[in-house]
């Protein structure tokens, strides 16, 4: 028994040499969980938290107690990990509860300089972790495994066709694709259908896609634009979209014979301007009244292709009012009734 109680020692006593803790054998010390106990000159204190596994006395009539190492501790540290499923950010380790001392390890090598709960591991491997609380409790987490062979993932758009002409989109192999667009209004559009590993751009602009791996690792590649003079304008044409997607299979070409639409007409409480034009220019709509008085006016920025204007009949009386669209050195002249 007095050798499975040296064993207990040397055990606990040696977990707790790893972390700067006061380690000494006293088999003769009076003391309990929670209490200190006097030896000669030295002062012993047990810590809370210690399960006592046996009481005895020897030939002096000195209370001898042995102790079990994992002891009862606050918590179990658990591994957890953040960023799994993105390829352009690291994992992120960190561990369940809180405590006052973490020392990470992979395989025999342990991280001296880690005493964070947080740990950016750069290698795969299994990680673990060393915790210490404040009763003295120490505990090694189980191994949580790291594969960072699907990180740092960036598609690569490489195209096919002649030298001066990019007739094809293509990436690498992946569980999933996605194909964007950049519109002249600055909006990032996903296409509509295009989700296959080639994409064939039949309009000038710049494009990138979203992939997916078998583990659901998500990244993007650069924006590409084609270098094909070839490709049709994107601004000659109207697409049906909406702020998150556009759908190239559903849109008309806009000739440059241009093309205003008003409505209601008669006008009663407001009036629609639906003007469609190839030029990326600042559009000037104005109202004048039969006598030529100006009665409003509007700017707007036709940036792709479109634009819908409202107007507000704002009190005006009834009668025959004209409506001007000017388009850079272009004007069209629509004729409006007020009920």
């Amino acid at each position: 028994m007095k050798n499975l109680i040296f064993i207990l020692f040397t055990f606990s006593y040696s977990l707790f040499a790893q972390y700067g803790r006061p380690a000494k054998e006293a088999p003769h010390t009076i003391g309990s969980a929670g209490n200190f106990g006097l030896n000669g000159t030295e002062t012993h204190m047990w810590t809370i938290g210690e399960l006592v596994v046996f009481t005895g006395t020897d030939s002096g009539y000195n209370f001898t107690q042995g102790f079990h190492q994992p002891m009862i501790c606050k918590t179990f540290p658990v591994i957890t990990s953040f960023n799994e499923t993105s390829c352009s950010l690291h994992y992120t380790l960190s561990t369940t509860g809180i405590f006052h001392v973490y020392r990470w390890k992979t395989g025999n090598r342990t991280f001296g300089d880690q005493k964070s709960n947080q740990y950016l591991p750069t290698k795969s491997g299994n990680y673990q972790v060393f915790v210490g609380d404040s009763t003295g409790c120490v505990l090694l987490s189980s191994a949580f495994s790291v594969d960072l062979s699907g990180k740092d993932i960036i598609p690569i758009i490489t195209t096919q066709g002649s030298a001066s002409q990019d007739t094809l989109l293509k990436t690498a192999v992946y569980a999933s694709y996605q194909w964007y667009v950049i519109s002249p209004d600055g909006q990032h559009r996903a296409i509509v259908g295009e989700t296959n590993q080639t994409f064939r751009p039949y309009f000038m602009a710049s494009y990138y896609v979203k992939i997916n791996t078998i583990d659901q690792c998500v990244s993007y590649s650069v924006p590409y634009t084609p270098i094909n003079n070839t490709l049709e304008p994107f601004g000659r044409y109207v697409f049906e979209s909406t702020d998150s997607t556009i759908n190239f299979s559903k849109f008309r070409k806009i000739n440059d014979a241009k093309l205003v639409a008003v409505y209601p007409i008669p006008v009663q409480k407001e009036f629609t301007v639906d003007f469609e034009s190839p030029y990326q220019n600042t559009v000037q709509m104005t109202v004048y009244n039969a006598e030529g008085k100006l009665v409003n006016s509007k700017f707007a920025k036709n940036e792709w292709g479109k634009l819908i204007v409202k107007f507000d009949r704002q009190e005006f009386p009834s009668g025959k009012y004209i409506l001007t669209v000017a388009d850079g050195d272009k004007k069209f002249v629509k004729n409006l009734i007020f009920e």
